[in-house]
């Protein structure tokens, strides 16, 4: 029901291998305020699933069960079956920090001209393209899309993708666009930025960086796409953003001509000695 105390968004969760994680979080959700008109948690594993079910006594929340281990056909799921106007996607690992979090990031969408909203992550020491010396937030360098900025900056502002554990769209731009796009299976890389690049060039609306609209990022050391692949090699990275490439550009000169520019990059930030350019997070 919603009422002056509660705002028209589902909260989309996927959680995988996360069981105490995912129990300490959804408690916490529910005394936000306002609060949502749903929490959909998006299990990946049976087993998690039921005995979730056994514990949960609170309506607002929805468990649902997936037979493929996917964070993007999680995400999608949560589209698909989703009651709200707005959809706030939450890596189960991401706490916010105020309890008014919900409102701090939807608020950006009441701007037709804004189509994504993000926020700040805190405590995310992996986090890819990290630079404490940029007041600003998820920003792609040109031609190669990597990401650059302060995940913890103070500056609300326009950005260039979102923050893939703390972030909302409307549900009616995500339906018209297709989604995540599902070519990137897991454990996967860079389907945020496929995501904030597809909407952006299909719907011609900006994203927004509210630094106000905060989480901390708890880092948990198991589950999630470690489970799968526990680091990311170089080989793996370089095949995802090939992948990457591929999906937005559509051109195979293109794509070729901005992976060799990129393996460039890194070669050239490997020898410099600036890790931060390289990291990706695994703490999906």
């Amino acid at each position: 029901m919603i009422n002056e105390n509660s705002i028209n968004a589902s909260i989309i969760i996927p959680t995988l291998g996360r069981i105490d994680t995912i129990i300490e979080l959804s408690k916490y959700l529910l005394v936000l305020k306002p609060s949502p008109i749903e929490i959909l948690i998006i299990f990946q594993d049976k087993v998690e699933y039921e005995h979730f079910l056994g514990i949960n006594a609170s309506s607002l929340i929805r468990p649902i069960l997936i037979s493929k281990k996917s964070a993007v056909s999680a995400r999608n799921e949560g589209i698909r079956i989703s009651k709200g106007k707005y959809l706030v996607f939450l890596d189960d690992d991401c706490k916010p920090i105020k309890s008014t979090w919900l409102r701090q990031i939807t608020a950006p969408l009441n701007n037709p001209e804004i189509s994504l909203s993000t926020g700040s992550v805190f405590g995310w020491k992996a986090a890819s393209g990290k630079s404490n010396f940029i007041n600003r937030a998820f920003l792609l360098l040109p031609i190669i899309l990597e990401p650059l900025g302060n995940p913890e900056s103070h500056k609300s502002d326009y950005c260039h993708t979102v923050a893939g554990g703390n972030f909302a769209a409307r549900k009616s731009d995500l339906v018209s666009i297709g989604g995540f796009n599902e070519n990137f299976e897991s454990p996967s890389l860079y389907e945020e930025i496929e995501l904030s690049l597809k909407i952006k060039r299909k719907m011609g609306k900006a994203i927004w960086y509210e630094s106000s609209a905060s989480v901390h990022h708890n880092q948990v050391k198991s589950g999630g796409m470690r489970q799968a692949n526990m680091s990311f090699s170089e080989e793996f990275v370089i095949a995802q953003r090939k992948k990457l490439f591929n999906e937005v550009f559509k051109n195979r000169f293109n794509s070729w001509l901005r992976l060799t520019i990129y393996k460039i990059f890194r070669l050239i930030a490997k020898f410099s000695k600036k890790p931060c350019l390289l990291s990706r997070n695994n703490d999906e």
